[in-house]
Formats: C-alpha cells, structure tokens, sequence
C-alpha cells in the first residue's frame, strides 16, 4: 500500500510539473464536461469504463489541488466575472458536473432493492470525504465574502458524489448469481413531446418479496413491440456492497 501511494504521489507531481498553468484547473472542467455527457448519453463502448473514468476526475483534481499548497475551502472554489463585472467565486465545475453526471447517469441505469441500507451507506461514504475534507482545511478560516450558497451546493456536490460512485461500484463490479423471479407489464406510458424529447415506461407487476409495482424506462423500440400482460423477468441480484439491485430482462439486460 505504501509503494503504491508512493508511485501515486510521484504522478501526481509529474502531471502537475508538465502542465501549462499549474494553478488552472479549466482543463480538467473540460474532460469532465466531456466525459460526462458521453457517459450519460452515449455510454459505449464501455459504461463501466467511462464510470471510472468519471469518477476518478474529483480525486485527481482534488490531488492536484492538496499539491499546490495552503489547502483550504476556497481552493475548491474559483473566480469568475459575471455580467456585470464584479469578480465573484463558484464551485469547480470538474467537481459539480462530475458528481451530478455520476449520480444521474447510475440512478436512471441500476434498480434499488433496499433504499434504506443504500442511504446509510452513501451516507457513510459522504462523512468519509467531510471529514477528510475537514482535516486538510482545518483552521483555515472561510473567507465572508465567499457565498454560504457555494459551500452547500460544494457539499450537495460531494454527497451526490458519494451515492453515484458507491451504488456505481455496487452495481458494476457486482458477480453474484442473481435469482430470477417471472413478473409482467401492467402499463404502458408516453410522456415529453414537443419541446422535450419523448420518454416511455413500463409499469411491471410486484416480484418476489417486492410488493409494490415499479416504473422503469424503455426504448420507442419496445414501447412499440411490448403490449401489456407481457410476461418479463426479473433479475435480483446482492449487490458487491450488500445493497440488494435488479434488472429487467429483455428491457434492460441490452446495456449490461
């Protein structure tokens, strides 16, 4: 572990030396602008690929800035003229985009089984990096013209962070044998339209211990071929994390 931190720290040096500005981080705003539409939208050739990609830009970024020295709150933040021309400071936008990216682009891909136990493990997660956080800026003082508005959304930023990267390796990195349980459509909806593009659901009947209906998302595709009473199955899987997950076969079984 420690020849592995050590090589670690030794890149980290290495990229920030070769850099071009090394107290500018805009690029790395860029890769992960980049990488997150990408993974949201178009997430091939490898989701779990791009997943890791994603989350890794926060630590590197956030490597990079401990390096720089006088670490403190207000390095996570930076300045920006607005319209009116009074300089005023905002979350690192490599931090925002990345965790909002990771938490959208795993929520709307991977079912929960157990919320509860999921909530109480991003929130395990979340106190980890606040209190990481809290020693490396510890008595620092936060400066009064910065936004209390900044320092909620940089902490929403992190919990958000905290539930995309742990339900993503949840989910993921997952090689349980999952246990199929025989359910069936109850309903067919259509919703945007317009100015927003359309979207289409299933309603699929209660499975197993599961007692409620669930919604889940579907291609026009299938919209289209799949009537209602189809009979579908449902795969149940344990989760790397103990944090119980499913999926749909036919529907969802395409994208892993």
């Amino acid at each position: 572990m420690k020849a592995l931190f050590f090589y670690f720290k030794q890149f980290l040096h290495k990229l920030k030396s070769n850099l071009p500005d090394k107290d500018n981080l805009d690029w790395l705003d860029g890769i992960a602008c980049f990488v997150g539409v990408w993974f949201l939208f178009f997430p091939y050739p490898s989701f779990k690929g791009l997943f890791c990609v994603l989350s890794f830009i926060p630590i590197l970024g956030t490597a990079l800035t401990i390096l720089k020295g006088n670490v403190s709150l207000n390095r996570f933040l930076k300045k920006k003229v607005n319209e009116i021309g009074v300089e005023e400071n905002i979350p690192l936008t490599y931090i925002q985009f990345s965790s909002i990216a990771l938490a959208l682009g795993i929520f709307r891909h991977f079912n929960c089984e157990n919320y509860y136990w999921l909530i109480i493990t991003t929130g395990i997660l979340f106190l980890f990096f606040a209190i990481a956080i809290f020693l490396l800026t510890y008595g620092i003082k936060v400066h009064k013209k910065h936004s209390v508005g900044n320092y909620v959304i940089l902490t929403l930023s992190v919990l958000i962070y905290s539930y995309g990267v742990l339900f993503g390796i949840n989910c993921l990195f997952d090689s349980s044998p999952p246990q199929r349980f025989r359910t069936s459509i109850i309903y067919k909806h259509k919703g945007g339209g317009g100015d927003y593009a359309p979207t289409y659901d299933f309603t699929i009947a209660p499975w197993g211990d599961h007692k409620d209906p669930e919604n889940i998302p579907a291609s026009e595709k299938q919209y289209d071929t799949y009537n209602i009473d189809r009979t579908v199955y449902v795969y149940q899987k344990n989760g790397l994390l103990g944090i119980p997950w499913y999926y749909i076969e036919h529907i969802e079984t395409s994208f892993y």
